[in-house]
Order: structure tokens, then sequence, then C-alpha cells
């Protein structure tokens, strides 16, 4: 018995051990070009403000993008913000230029960031509802990114929630690729 290789083996062998090789570089590739750090909801002289949580396992020295999203609900889009961008949830959104990053915590919740604009401001400050669980999202200089979740309360407090793990209840597919 003979075993008849297909004409193009050496190169689908190829693509198949650079992919292999790709997969596994990747992590690493990427934990070293960008870091994380979680963000807390504080109230500072009655105002909402963001900060980075004392418990983080990193910090962050400037913010140059923020975005504060309902996970359930949605605002009402102003004359000047991205619809689009609103329907999806955003209360808040606005981001500098990458190289402008001159914000520093804490960050109040509707603050006008410092720096040169990226674009518009793509969502203009809403007013927050009490009750409704919200996240921000920041990036800061390189490629650092904070994560936070919260509520407003009755009494004008903030509760921060526990981030969602998005790949809770992700399973391998049963075929094994």
């Amino acid at each position: 018995m003979s075993l008849t290789l297909p004409p193009n083996f050496a190169a689908i062998r190829f693509r198949r051990e650079r992919t292999i090789g790709c997969s596994v570089l990747l992590p690493f590739l990427l934990t070293g070009c960008s870091y994380s750090y979680d963000l807390k909801a504080i109230v500072r002289d009655g105002r909402l403000a963001f900060i980075v949580d004392p418990s983080s396992r990193r910090d962050a020295n400037c913010v140059r993008n923020i975005t504060v999203s309902a996970e359930n609900g949605e605002a009402a889009a102003g004359s000047d913000d991205d619809r689009q961008v609103v329907e999806n949830g955003a209360f808040w959104e606005e981001e500098t230029r990458v190289t402008d990053c001159r914000n520093q915590f804490p960050i109040l919740y509707g603050q006008p960031l410092q720096g040169e604009p990226f674009q518009r401001p793509i969502v203009a400050p809403k007013p927050l509802r009490i009750g409704v669980i919200y996240s921000v999202g920041t990036s800061s200089s390189g490629s650092g990114y904070g994560a936070g979740r919260f509520r407003i309360r009755r009494d004008r407090t903030v509760e921060n929630l526990p981030l969602v793990d998005m790949t809770a209840g992700l399973e391998e597919p049963a075929n094994g690729i």
C-alpha cells in the first residue's frame, strides 16, 4: 500500500506550522504590549468620579479615552452624538489623540478631557439613572486599559460590582477544532 500526498502538501504543512507557531507566540506578544487595571467609581464632593482601584495589580498614569455605558438601557442621543454609539448603551464617550494623555485620575463623570480631541465628543455626558448597571472603560498611555462596573443607589452612593468574565460559559468545540 502506498501513500499519495496532495501536490500542495508542503504548503499545507507550512501553513499549519506557521499557524500553530503564531498561536503559541500571540499571548506572549500581547502581554508584553498591553496592561490592564481595575477602575472604581466613587463619589467625590457630591460628584461621580473614577479612580484606579487601590487593589488593582497595575496603575495608570493618565486617561486619553473614557466610555461609560449602560448594560441594559439606552440614553437619548443628542444632536452632536454618534447615534449608533448611544443606541449601543453609551452615556458618555470621549477620546483624545493617542499622543495627548494629559488627564490624571480621578476623572469626574462628564468632565471634558484635556488634550486635542481625536474626534468630537462621540457621546456627550447624559444623566445617569439610579439602579442601572454601568460599565466604565478607559485607555491610557501605551496600550493600557481600565475597566469597572457600578450602579448608583437610591441614597446616591455608588456600589462597585465585579467585572463580568466574558469567557465564562465558553466551551471547547465538540469536534476539537
